[in-house]
């Protein structure tokens, strides 16, 4: 009974996020392509949208540590921190809200989310989705990887000058927290972490895409 609920909640938390994930990169693909709106409104669309999505992800952490999925966890709460450290210093700066690179950042995280959750709904997956799933990161990691740097690189000097997201002594709670080398120190992880796990996802696909040897 309880693999078969865990099966049937999985069905409901990836079809959630996959349909959230549609209608991120639908709406993109009207305002980029179509010119129904500015890139410059994108978060002002679409921001509570992706931010809802990431901060359900904060499961999928849950669901690897309950023996739910079977994942890595270091690569999973990697992510999910990121993500989440990504949107909430751009809900706090509004200089950068309005950057082409938002648009940019949600594009390459939804088309590497659609592939992902249908990948999980389906089981067997289709081939075709099977082939996207080891193949479509080798260009959907770097650029997406890219533009949150971008966004970083943006967001820094606001974070510093206002002092977003910080605690200075002296306080009710006595303690003191500057999110500024916060978000120093993880771009730093992230930057040398990036070639491990970037080839890391490279042997996860030579072990899927291998082809077994015909036997004579």
């Amino acid at each position: 009974m309880k693999p078969l609920l865990g099966k049937k909640y999985l069905l409901c938390y990836n079809s959630f996020q996959a349909l959230g994930w549609y209608y991120i990169v639908i709406s993109l693909f009207f305002r980029s392509f179509l010119g129904v709106s500015s890139l410059e409104t994108t978060f002002q669309a679409l921001g509570s949208i992706v931010c809802t999505l990431q901060v359900f992800a904060f499961l999928e952490i849950v669901h690897v540590m309950m023996g739910i999925v079977k994942s890595s966890l270091v690569p999973t709460f990697a992510q999910v921190i990121g993500r989440n450290t990504v949107l909430l210093a751009l809900c706090y700066t509004e200089e950068v809200q309005v950057h082409w690179g938002v648009a940019l950042l949600f594009l390459f995280w939804g088309l590497s989310e659609l592939i992902r959750f249908p990948y999980y709904i389906f089981n067997p997956a289709p081939q075709f989705l099977t082939w996207l799933r080891y193949n479509a990161f080798i260009v959907l990691y770097p650029i997406g990887f890219g533009a949150e740097n971008l966004l970083w690189y943006h967001m820094l000097p606001v974070i510093k000058e206002y002092g977003i997201l910080s605690l200075s002594m002296p306080n009710s709670l006595n303690f003191a927290f500057n999110f500024y080398y916060y978000a120093l120190v993880w771009i730093l992880i992230t930057l040398l972490g990036f070639p491990k796990q970037y080839l890391y996802m490279f042997s996860l696909r030579k072990k899927k895409m291998m082809v077994p040897e015909k036997a004579d």
